[in-house]
């Protein structure tokens, strides 16, 4: 961990809560993806996995695994279908899965493949020998060209199960939105007690958390999210949203698309369309 990593830690403690047991190791700079966990080196002494941190995803890693245990690379990566790769480092792949090129964000007339990298990885030790100590460095422009270029083999598996980055505010809106649509259009669930007022009107999939308070007139839309302790004012529309805890949204105020962060206040009568 790096930036702000206080909040992490108060959140997952030790682990034991999860049945895990875990270890900060908080860098003074950013690393960057490779030299974060080359700096967990001490730790890793078996094959392991990397994931990073803002990706959601239903890829198989059990499956995954078995693909590696039959091949036993140095490095294994899961590769991930995107509609506009030229946004993202295209992966090349032989006929047998094994990466044969990266190409960091190609423009649309050099795209060769719709394969990105999916920023899950199965690593043998012994690569982090060629990360540099306390020195930012990063997967995907330094150590997987490298070992290509000494003629390590690297492993594609190609998934097209759910996958999406979450690093900005609209995959976040979006991955809240797609997991709600899964229940189906007409439910709303609500965790522990609020007062919803008679007259409001919720169209599901609609997520309601505790100690809510939902005024008179009130349409909420789905799909959507209300963290706990929101206040909703009188007449005020919520569609295709997700508000953050202890969020209060004044008298007929308008909010579509938007995310509204923890304790963020709303003024009477606005209109966010984003």
């Amino acid at each position: 961990v790096s930036y702000h990593p206080h909040p992490s830690q108060v959140c997952l403690g030790d682990g034991t809560q999860l049945g895990v047991q875990m270890t900060y190791l908080v860098e003074k700079s950013p690393l960057g993806t490779a030299g974060a966990v080359k700096n967990a080196e001490s730790f890793l002494d078996e094959p392991f996995f990397v994931f990073d941190g803002d990706i959601l995803t239903e890829i198989d890693l059990a499956v995954l695994m078995r693909r590696r245990q039959e091949i036993r690379p140095k490095a294994s990566i899961a590769l991930t279908p995107v509609d506009d790769p030229t946004v993202y480092g295209v992966v090349e792949a032989d006929a047998e899965g094994m990466v044969t090129r990266f190409v960091e964000k190609p423009s649309r007339g050099k795209v060769t493949s719709n394969m990105i990298n999916a920023g899950i990885y199965i690593l043998e030790p012994g690569v982090l020998a060629h990360i540099p100590v306390s020195t930012p460095y990063m997967f995907e422009h330094h150590l997987f060209p490298l070992l290509l270029k000494m003629g390590e083999p690297i492993m594609g598996y190609s998934s097209d199960a759910y996958w999406i980055d979450i690093g900005t505010p609209e995959k976040y809106l979006k991955v809240n939105l797609d997991l709600l649509l899964r229940w189906g259009s007409t439910e709303v669930r609500t965790e522990g007690r609020s007062q919803i007022h008679p007259t409001a009107q919720i169209e599901g999939p609609v997520l309601i958390g505790e100690g809510c308070k939902i005024a008179a007139k009130v349409q909420i839309r789905g799909p959507t999210v209300v963290g706990p302790g929101c206040r909703i004012a009188e007449g005020a529309v919520i569609e295709g949203s997700v508000l953050w805890e202890g969020s209060e949204v004044a008298e007929e105020t308008v909010l579509r698309n938007c995310v509204v962060g923890s304790f963020g206040c709303i003024e009477n009568s606005c209109h966010y369309d984003k």
